[in-house]
């Protein structure tokens, strides 16, 4: 069973109606249903993407939460037809204004290829509850998101390692700074 949480879709109604005429087993979630802990007991979180990036999309992939959600070419038309309808912040404009869009929404971006399962059309939905492997997806999931992880901590310490330390304004040192600080290469020595 997939959860799905429609608290910024206005066409709540009308995706219902498409999820139950093709036997898409789902259970809505309370507005405050408690993050990823709470849909750990499900398959997999179906996603409709109200804006282009959410702080729920990275706490459920830290959390190893699967997010199934329509493909680039099926979020187009389930918004063009009026069956989405989502919070007024003109995703329809955005789609249909901005070439390549995609790579301006995290849940369509290149960086995170893999992370996130597509679907078609309803149809094709229904035979991914059926089917897919949703344990493994989790297992790439958490693998990728600790690689990720490790990646943008190293990216900060050869950031921070260009700062120079601060020191107090009447301290006074032969080169100017209290001591110098080395970033090491792994997050264990940070």
């Amino acid at each position: 069973m997939f959860s799905i949480d429609f608290k910024n879709i206005h066409s709540e109604d009308r995706l219902r109606e498409h999820l139950q005429a093709h036997n898409v087993s789902f259970q809505a979630v309370p507005h405050e249903y408690g993050g990823p802990a709470a849909l750990a007991a499900y398959q997999a979180h179906l996603v409709f993407p109200y804006q282009p990036s959410t702080m729920s999309l990275y706490e459920l992939l830290v959390a190893g939460i699967v997010s199934v959600l329509p493909s680039p070419d099926f979020y187009e038309h389930l918004l063009s037809t009026g069956v989405l309808e989502v919070h007024p912040f003109g995703q329809m404009d955005v789609v249909r204004h901005i070439p390549g869009w995609q790579e301006y929404m995290d849940w369509y971006h290149s960086d995170f290829e893999g992370l996130f399962v597509y679907f078609d059309s309803w149809e094709q939905l229904k035979t991914l509850q059926q089917t897919f492997d949703f344990p493994a997806q989790r297992r790439r999931v958490v693998g990728k998101m600790e690689g990720y992880s490790t990646a943008i901590v190293h990216e900060w310490a050869r950031y921070l390692s260009t700062v120079p330390p601060a020191r107090h304004p009447h301290q006074r040192f032969s080169d100017g700074y209290p001591h110098k600080y080395r970033i090491e290469s792994t997050v264990a020595d940070i």
